[in-house]
C-alpha cells in the first residue's frame, strides 16, 4: 500500500514538474460586450490567468 502511494506522489510531481509547466493554452474568443465606449470598439482584449513565474515560468519564457 505505502509502494502504491509513494508511486502515486512521484507520479504526480513528475506531472506538475514536468508537464504542466510547458503546457501553454492559447485560446481566441469573439466576445459581444454590450456597453462599451465607442473608442473601445474594435480593440482586442488579453486575459492571462494562472501565471506562476519560477524557474520553470521565468519572465522571458512568458513574454516567447
Amino acid at each position: 500500500m505505502l509502494a502504491a502511494a509513494t508511486g502515486c506522489g512521484a507520479g504526480a510531481a513528475g506531472y506538475v514538474r514536468q508537464v504542466e509547466p510547458r503546457w501553454v493554452a492559447v485560446e481566441q474568443l469573439s466576445l459581444a460586450l454590450p456597453g462599451l465606449p465607442p473608442a473601445l470598439d474594435g480593440k482586442r482584449f488579453v486575459q492571462l490567468s494562472d501565471i506562476h513565474l519560477s524557474e520553470y515560468m521565468s519572465p522571458d519564457r512568458l513574454a516567447d
